[in-house]
């Protein structure tokens, strides 16, 4: 109630306006002298809500992707601890898995079915992150049950910029960027010893004991390289690539002392791209090839499901993807189509046991979109999408194969430059993953008779702006069927079913408003989950690990080249598990300050996270770093 009234409040005296741009007056994402392609997104011209995070909000600051999106509305993330940690996320009550992660619209998440982990990318190579909460873009000829973010990277522009950053617990990140009219490279690295100090309260030998956390360090570099061939004025190919490499130890509960663990993941992506025009139209095709490796080390056995030892995970895809685009007086027609295949090896070592799948898939997809008048707009899309999943290594060696259809329209009304509605509504699906149809190495075993999930999303926005203050709110509703989850026996061995369906509803209201040199923001999420099962322990159940409450409240006080703010962050009302036992924590309430100035090229800032050094558990029963300090410099030419 207290969180309520503080946002009554805000409203009723500021007449505020949304502060994280959902739909916000953004800087325009300019490429200098350089034609896009039929897969260049446009967020502002979405007819669903879309929330744009651009480089100049986290450039050159110590942050990471999941620090970004858990500052916006919709989205939930929970993490182990320090930097570089497991996360767990949803957007709107999607789980991690339903939600589709891109990387210049080619998909990141593999189809053994687990959630990625998004720290995976570093933000010295991002130009921006778009948020889709309901429904995936055509152009990524996906269907995902909880929408996108697609991770864009930076294109050719002259600049040159170098950063440095320093923090609590040994934490520091270096970042170079380069470009040119025609190319573009950034090199990055974070280290950090993530040891801070916490009160052990877990239940071993050393309980009630403050300590410093054990075996939680990062080391994590990152490469990345664009260049445009130009063959004409508007035929162009470009060239990508992305190489990741992240070694992050990996804590116990307990925090045992002589804890080994590790988790070394690579990563490697290669795009080109060809784009030239064609008829009254584009045609762009676009080809990638995906790796990566995860290594699980744990020499002394602390940590771990099923006390794997040594376990080698390899994942590769190569995908082609050809679209077109052709404008016809007010209306824009798009067709996407799109081929992959994808391998996955899980090889336990320490056991040598092995097993080995494949996935191809055929997709299309058609869009349209049309201006009806100055007022109204409508887009439609429908896109089929077969796949067959198989298992390469066993006796049997079982198949799964299916063709699903997905689709979704949408109607825009503006009346004037100040006022828009949105109204959407889509169908979705998330194919079973992997491990779910045909187990893993004797942890969880095969169920080839799982059907995917189908959700039925939607949405009404709307949206108010005017020279300094803005509001947008969206009602949003999610009913997902044949929801998968995983039944355990009585020792402890997973089979993954088709057990119940989930109702999720909520709420997004984004409040902005400035008056001379202050900015007051607040930014609120409501949602209500619900499950309906044959299955006890999951019938008219909330969905697990999602808060039903979030809101950050913050004011800002900027003059000439320097900047000074405060933020509330408030969670509440956490669902942990099925059984409903409650960990100690259920709200989470924390005080952040931030500082910026600018001196010529140069340019500093400061950070003070969980300013009353509350501890707090966010995932697991891990608890949370208290008091954090960060500062960085940054220079550009």
């Amino acid at each position: 109630m207290k969180s309520i009234i503080c946002s009554v409040a805000l409203l009723a005296v500021y007449n505020t306006a949304y502060a994280e741009d959902e739909r916000q007056k953004l800087p325009t994402v300019e490429v200098i002298g350089q034609q896009t392609s039929v897969f260049e997104t446009d967020p502002d011209n979405s007819l669903q809500s879309v929330t744009v995070i651009n480089r100049d909000q986290f450039l050159g600051k110590i942050t990471s992707i999941p620090e970004l999106l858990k500052q916006q509305t919709g989205i939930q993330i929970r993490t182990l601890g320090g930097h570089g940690s497991y996360s767990s996320y949803s957007v709107r009550g999607a789980s991690g898995a339903q939600i589709g992660i891109y990387l210049n619209g080619s998909l990141l998440n593999d189809a053994a079915g687990a959630s990625l982990d998004l720290s995976l990318i570093n933000l010295s190579s991002v130009e921006r992150i778009e948020i889709y909460k309901n429904y995936t873009p055509a152009i990524f000829a996906r269907s995902n049950i909880g929408g996108a973010i697609n991770i864009v990277t930076l294109k050719a522009k002259p600049q040159t910029d170098i950063s440095l950053g320093l923090g609590s617990f040994s934490t520091k990140n270096l970042a170079i960027h380069h470009g040119e009219t025609n190319s573009s490279f950034a090199l990055s690295g974070i280290t950090s010893d993530n040891d801070y100090s916490f009160y052990n309260s877990t239940g071993n030998f050393i309980d009630n004991k403050n300590q410093k956390r054990y075996n939680n360090e990062l080391s994590q570099y990152q490469g990345y390289a664009y260049y445009r061939q130009t063959i004409s004025d508007q035929k162009f190919i470009d060239y990508s690539l992305l190489l990741s490499d992240k070694n992050k130890n990996q804590p116990t509960l307990q925090n045992v002392i002589t804890n080994d663990a590790y988790l070394k993941t690579k990563l490697a992506i290669a795009n080109m791209l060809y784009s030239q025009p064609l008829f009254n139209g584009d045609l762009s095709v676009k080809a990638s090839i995906y790796n990566r490796s995860e290594h699980f080390g744990d020499p002394s056995m602390n940590i771990g499901i099923s006390k794997i030892k040594n376990q080698l995970d390899r994942n590769n895809r190569f995908e082609v993807t050809a679209g077109y685009n052709e404008y016809i007086e007010d209306i824009s027609l798009t067709w996407v189509n799109r081929a992959s295949i994808e391998k996955y090896n899980s090889h336990n070592i320490a056991d040598a046991q092995r097993s080995q799948w494949e996935r191809t898939e055929l997709a299309s997809a058609f869009s349209g979109q049309i201006e009806i008048n100055p007022q109204w707009q409508s887009e439609a899309t429908l896109a089929m999408e077969y796949y067959k999943d198989q298992q390469a290594q066993g006796m049997a060696q079982p198949t799964k194969s299916d063709m699903l259809y997905s689709g979704h329209f949408s109607l825009k009304f503006q009346p004037n430059y100040s006022h828009q509605i949105i109204a959407n509504i889509s169908k979705s699906h998330r194919l079973p993953g992997q491990r779910e149809l045909f187990g893993n190495l004797g942890y969880s075993i095969a169920n080839s008779d799982l059907e995917p999930e189908v959700a039925i999303n939607s949405e009404l926005a709307w949206q108010y702006d005017a020279d300094n203050i803005g509001i947008s709110t969206s009602l949003f509703s999610r009913k997902i069927s044949n929801l998968i989850a995983t039944i355990y026996d009585s020792r402890g061995i997973g089979r993954s079913e088709n057990i119940a369906r989930a109702d999720i509803n909520g709420l997004e209201l984004n409040l902005n408003y400035q008056w001379g040199n202050l900015i007051l923001a607040s930014a609120n999420t409501w949602q209500k989950s619900r499950q309906k099962s044959p299955f006890l322990s999951f019938d008219n159940k909330r969905l697990p690990g999602l808060f039903e409450f979030k809101q950050t409240i913050s004011a800002q006080y900027a003059q000439g080249n320097w900047a000074a703010g405060i933020d509330y962050d408030l969670s509440d009302n956490l669902f942990h598990n099925r059984a409903e036992i409650a960990e100690p924590t259920t709200n989470i309430e924390l005080w952040n300050a931030f500082a910026s100035l600018k001196i010529g090229r140069h340019s500093f800032d400061a950070s003070l996270l969980n300013l009353l050094d509350k501890e707090y558990i966010l995932f697991n029963r891990y608890i949370a770093p208290g008091l954090e300090a960060r500062i960085s410099w940054r220079y550009q030419l």
